[in-house]
């Protein structure tokens, strides 16, 4: 009878531990498809960001185009300024001269 009785903890024993065991699998491939899934989730948000890095890179070089185009249109046009600064003072010089025939010719008239 003890024997009976032991057996039959003993086979209680093991169907617990059966339960327990399920239980662990379950939890376990729950875990892991949680993982899974975090890591999916990330993977994506990584390929997301790569994707905004790209565009901001392109960004940039777009940017650094147009900088080296203004810069060779702010060089143009400083030479055009100094050209035109140079004319004026021709000019200036010029009509000096004119200013000074004039006086002298009033002066000798």
């Amino acid at each position: 009878a003890e024997s009976a009785l032991a057996i039959t903890h003993l086979q209680k024993e093991l169907v617990h531990i059966g339960q327990l065991r399920d239980e662990e699998a379950a939890t376990s491939a729950e875990s892991l498809a949680v993982t899974e899934a975090a890591r999916g989730a990330s993977v994506y948000e990584c390929d997301q960001l790569t994707a905004v890095v790209a565009q901001q890179t392109a960004k940039a070089a777009d940017l650094e185009s147009t900088i080296t185009e203004m810069s060779a249109t702010v060089e143009t046009l400083q030479m055009e300024v100094a050209s035109l600064e140079a004319t004026v003072t021709e000019f200036k010089t010029e009509f000096t001269k004119a200013q000074v025939t004039i006086t002298t010719a009033e002066g000798d008239a």
